[in-house]
């Protein structure tokens, strides 16, 4: 994990450096910075419709009693294309809007899909039942002491005051 993380971070950013240098020794450093500036703004234009449609198909799906699975994994690749969107350069940019297209996003979300169902284990637990055998061990632990004998005064207080 640990050299994975280490090639995301270092790798890519001199793939983009280099890459930037290359187009801008090609088309010139004003068209380039236009390049990743248009590429920019298409993105965060992409990324917004993006996300209120897969925003009103969630909730429609909600709103049917359906698990919205596919929704939710669409959410969060729109959000890992907005984020890769914000970094500057080619590579990313590219990705981040590939991402946001519908038919490249319906392959990433069967291929992770897959992935976390392959890797990821879901448990499930009723919290209300481990409260109730908590409370009935302690009901046994304090029932078996001797309850106090005599009577009982039930009594509100209405009014404190200290006297001096």
């Amino acid at each position: 994990m640990f050299f994975r993380l280490l090639l995301l971070f270092t790798l890519i950013p001199v793939l983009e450096v280099w890459l930037l240098f290359r187009l801008s020794g090609q088309f010139g450093f004003f068209t380039t910075i236009a390049v990743v500036l248009g590429t920019g703004i298409v993105g965060a234009w992409l990324a917004k419709l993006q996300g209120f449609l897969a925003l009103n198909a969630l909730r429609a799906e909600i709103i049917q009693g359906r698990m919205p699975t596919a929704r939710i994994v669409d959410g969060v690749l729109i959000l890992i294309a907005g984020v890769v969107l914000i970094t500057p350069g080619i590579l990313t940019d590219i990705a981040g809007i590939a991402l946001l297209l519908p038919p490249v996003r319906s392959v990433v979300r069967k291929i992770a899909t897959a992935w976390f169902t392959r890797h990821v284990q879901v448990t499930t637990s009723n919290i209300w039942q481990q409260f109730s055998d908590e409370a009935q061990r302690q009901d046994s632990q304090t029932t078996d002491k001797p309850l106090p004998q005599g009577e009982v005064i039930d009594a509100r207080v209405v009014e404190t005051r200290v006297e001096e």
